[in-house]
């Protein structure tokens, strides 16, 4: 989900020159508690957010819809969330997906982790904050999940067991 048309234009250039073009499904909507329009700013590059419309920053109606109507009759492993401080709104319209047994994590970058109650709903559906380490392929669960990227896991033990597994390669 890219409501920026210059962000979801390099979005669309990854995928393709990283060959997901036919793996991915690339969305012009913003995603919160919420189906409709909103304002979204522009011009902050990668910090463009939905905003109250009597904000007076610069902004865009944009199409909204939430990730339960969104991903209705599908089943996500992993979702990436950067929605620059509306966690907790994406959240709200994220129930039904939370509780899904298939989504084994959650990869968030927080802004205010107290904020709304973000922490809670994720620890009431079961997801416990991880760091990851690329070097030695494993996960060391948090003790904080302070301001930055956090993955939310459900089922520690068997994704441990997918990294060990996994066959390594060199970037």
């Amino acid at each position: 989900f890219e409501p920026d048309l210059a962000a979801r234009r390099r979005l669309t250039d990854n995928a393709f020159l990283n060959g997901f073009e036919g793996l991915v499904e690339i969305r012009p909507e913003a995603v919160s508690s919420f189906q409709g329009k909103a304002a979204f700013t522009t011009g902050r590059d990668t910090v463009n957010r939905l905003v109250d419309s009597d904000d007076d920053t610069l902004w865009v109606e944009v199409p909204v819809t939430t990730m339960d109507r969104a991903i209705e009759g599908r089943v996500p492993t992993a979702i990436k969330k950067d929605v620059e401080g509306c966690e907790a709104n994406v959240l709200a319209g994220a129930s039904e997906t939370l509780c899904s047994e298939s989504l084994l994590a959650l990869m968030v970058e927080l802004w205010n982790p107290d904020s709304g109650g973000t922490l809670l709903t994720l620890n009431r559906a079961g997801f416990i904050p991880f760091n990851y380490d690329p070097f030695t392929r494993t996960l060391c669960q948090r003790v904080d999940a302070v301001a930055g990227n956090v993955i939310f896991i459900r089922d520690s033990d068997s994704l441990q067991l997918k990294l060990r597994s996994a066959p390594p390669f060199t970037i």
